[in-house]
């Protein structure tokens, strides 16, 4: 006679192990985006510190305090706004604190 029970226990075991290994290959090839990034990242890393920071020094904010502004640009979404556009732009030229 079959135990019922434990051929259903079987199953159910088999049925798990099968999910649970293509979950796992799932979750090993999801995973080899994040390997590339922190390959890349600590190649990069590793390139700066053994040749670029030994000819320049590192730049720090105070660096970019004292520095002079460049030019900036201002992208305005402007489809079919021709009724508000100038006086916007002439809000923003007014309020604006910038020196170019």
């Amino acid at each position: 006679m079959i135990d019922t029970g434990l051929v259903a226990a079987t199953v159910l075991h088999l049925f798990t192990r099968e999910w649970l290994a293509i979950a796992a290959f799932g979750i090993a090839v999801s995973s080899l985006d994040d390997l590339v990034i922190d390959t890349l990242f600590f190649g990069r890393w590793s390139w700066r510190r053994h040749f670029i920071y030994r000819r320049h020094d590192r730049a720090c904010a105070e660096d970019l305090v004292h520095a002079d502004p460049g030019w900036m640009a201002i992208i305005v979404p402007a489809w079919d706004e021709a009724a508000v556009i100038g006086t916007m732009l002439a809000d923003l030229t007014a309020r604006l604190d910038y020196p170019h």
